[in-house]
């Protein structure tokens, strides 16, 4: 069974998911990114947005490097505003089942406690 930080990745049967990454760039960002691409299975989709609170980084173009690395196809959203909501609102519109967070983020809380759908947080 595959890792990320020492806890098991477990692949989701069944039915296909629509995956929302929130990233930021941090280390920690980058952990939840390969926790998202271990996720993707036959017939899911990933959304990866930009959840930095600084635009001094391309989060966006450090996540299409490494995705497409990987051979992993995903869409690629721009976040305005406060991360939190960004994310909120971004799971709302694509109708995602499952967010993925880093623990780091400073918005984690706030979008577990409002999240429309299940949350993994990444440490």
């Amino acid at each position: 069974m595959r890792s990320v930080g020492g806890a098991p990745i477990v692949r989701a049967m069944g039915r296909s998911k629509k995956i929302l990454l929130a990233y930021d760039g941090s280390e920690a960002g980058r952990r939840a990114l390969d926790a998202a691409a271990e996720m993707m299975g036959y017939g899911s989709t990933l959304a990866v947005v930009g959840a930095a609170k600084t635009r001094s980084t391309d989060p966006l173009g450090d996540a299409w490097r490494y995705l497409s690395d990987r051979q992993v196809l995903a869409r690629f959203i721009n976040g305005n505003g406060h991360p939190a909501e960004t994310v909120l609102n971004t799971a709302v519109e694509i109708g995602a089942d499952v967010i993925v967070i880093a623990a780091l983020n400073g918005s984690t809380e706030s979008v577990i406690q409002r999240a429309p759908c299940d949350v993994l947080v990444v440490r």
